[in-house]
């Protein structure tokens, strides 16, 4: 099963939490800046992803930062 988010704080919260990261596809035609981040699905990324709307999570600022840095290079690979 596949988990799919547009939201790129969230996102990059699983990339924090080595959620494997399947791809990166453009969200819509009428809007090819806004992407959908794919991720296996999986107990563990429930449980982030509750936490992560609980407010409930703790994470090393740099590591984060890292974590959204990679994402947006893979947004900006292809375009």
């Amino acid at each position: 099963m596949e988990f799919h988010t547009t939201d790129l704080a969230l996102a990059s919260v699983l990339v924090y939490f080595n959620i494997k990261l399947l791809r990166v596809d453009q969200y819509s035609v009428d809007n090819p800046r806004r992407k959908i981040f794919t991720f296996e699905d999986s107990p563990t990324l429930k449980e982030i992803y509750d936490k992560y709307w609980e407010k409930d999570l703790l994470v090393e600022p740099r590591a984060y930062h890292i974590a959204i840095k990679e994402l947006k290079n893979r947004i900006h690979e292809f375009t």
